[in-house]
């Protein structure tokens, strides 16, 4: 006789031996529940605070959500108006995030046909149109018009720039109150677009 092994797997029991081998699992039955321990002390209440105003107070998420979805959309564009899209702080509360962007198009009184103002946040760029009439070494500081009160500067701002494909060279000057002064160094034909633009704060 060789002798008697044994091995477990989990409960199971296997014993080998010269006369063969055999198993058994020796799990017993679940026994009855244990006697329960006492009740833990009450947790801290937590107060919720729809109205999202009062300090120390955890936000209702329905309530959170609501106020983000009144500031949809996160753009908007106005053209031509002064008019808010809609009223009261919320609107203030968007323009603040979003920094709108107005445009507008100015036209001039005299030489230039139209300028272009753009303005997101306190920024504005102005880009001009076209020559209205011919125009050669217009050498005196001459006003074109005044911009509206949203896109005049928040100081005198003057630029000296070129203004066509052929680098003819034009002075520009803005002053706080809105006034648009120009002078021209060389030619400009009447239909002559204006490719430039000069960008300052309002």
């Amino acid at each position: 006789m060789s002798g008697i092994s044994h091995s477990w797997n989990g409960t199971v029991l296997t014993i080998t031996s010269d006369s063969g081998t055999s198993s058994a699992d020796l799990k017993g039955e679940k026994g009855d529940d244990g006697v329960r321990g006492a009740q833990g002390a009450s947790g801290t209440v937590v107060n919720i605070d729809s109205s999202l105003s009062k300090t120390g107070q955890a936000a209702d998420a329905k309530a959170t959500g609501d106020k983000i979805n009144a500031l949809q959309p996160t753009s908007q564009i106005i053209s031509g108006s002064t008019k808010p899209i809609t009223s009261g702080a919320v609107y203030n509360l968007k323009e603040e995030i979003t920094n709108v962007l107005y445009t507008e198009s100015y036209v001039p009184n005299d030489y230039i046909d139209s300028i272009l103002l753009y303005k997101i946040g306190n920024v504005v760029q102005m880009q001009f149109g076209k020559m209205t009439k011919d125009v050669t070494n217009l050498t005196t500081t001459t006003l074109i018009g005044v911009l509206p009160d949203r896109f005049k500067p928040a100081v005198n701002t003057q630029r000296i720039i070129p203004v066509s494909l052929s680098n003819q060279m034009m002075y520009i000057s803005i002053t706080a109150t809105g006034n648009i002064y120009i002078r021209i160094y060389g030619t400009l034909i009447t239909g002559t677009q204006l490719y430039t633009g000069i960008t300052y704060i309002s």
